[in-house]
């Protein structure tokens, strides 16, 4: 195993299993965003728009507008309701993954008081732009790790309706056979996890 404890100990950024667990709920996250870019995408092709049009349309939009862009286009252009339903139980999935990942992405290191307990990430966040309040977060690795497994089954997710959709109306036999469990049903809702909200005191 490394040695390395970078950046110790010029500063100290967090407790190193937090802080990696912290990275992979950053790039987990991306690929969750990228994953909703596609299912959009490729469902507005299904739907013959061009190319050029739904990238200029949807990523002129803010991300909480193209939220609310993919579930309008299901809504008003797809005719199985099953499929919006299940859009949009991934949508506000996507929701509570956001408000995880902005929480704590956008916090600093919070040096925990005397006596607390060792094995928690302490977080403090500005309340708002153009609020002075401060808001405290404290993750246990476990945590972490699980918000972060549960953004990848987001992922996952978008894929598996994604792949539905490619292959639904298609004779089972035509199927390419990694497919064909997608291709019969679209994936179990996802049960959206309670809210992580950050606490007035430490």
């Amino acid at each position: 195993m490394s040695d390395d404890q970078w950046p110790m100990p010029e500063y100290n950024a967090g407790p190193r299993d937090h802080l990696h667990a912290i990275g992979v709920i950053s790039i987990t996250f991306a690929n969750l965003q990228a994953s909703l870019d596609a299912l959009n995408k490729s469902y507005a092709r299904q739907l013959n728009m061009p190319g050029e049009l739904i990238d200029f349309l949807y990523f002129n939009l803010t991300e909480e507008k193209r939220i609310e862009a993919i579930g309008t286009l299901f809504r008003a252009s797809e005719a199985d309701k099953a499929v919006v339903r299940a859009v949009e139980n991934l949508l506000r999935y996507f929701k509570w993954c956001s408000k995880c990942r902005n929480n704590i992405l956008h916090s600093e290191l919070y040096p925990p008081s005397f006596g607390a307990d060792p094995d928690m990430l302490h977080l403090v966040k500005k309340v708002g732009k153009q609020s002075p309040k401060s808001a405290y977060l404290k993750f246990s690795l476990p945590t972490l790790r699980l918000i972060a497994d549960r953004m990848r089954k987001g992922v996952v997710q978008s894929a598996e309706i994604q792949l539905y959709m490619r292959f639904r109306g298609m004779p089972v036999d035509k199927v390419p056979s990694p497919y064909k469990p997608y291709a019969k049903k679209l994936p179990s809702k996802l049960n959206i996890p309670r809210p992580i909200d950050p606490s007035d005191k430490p």
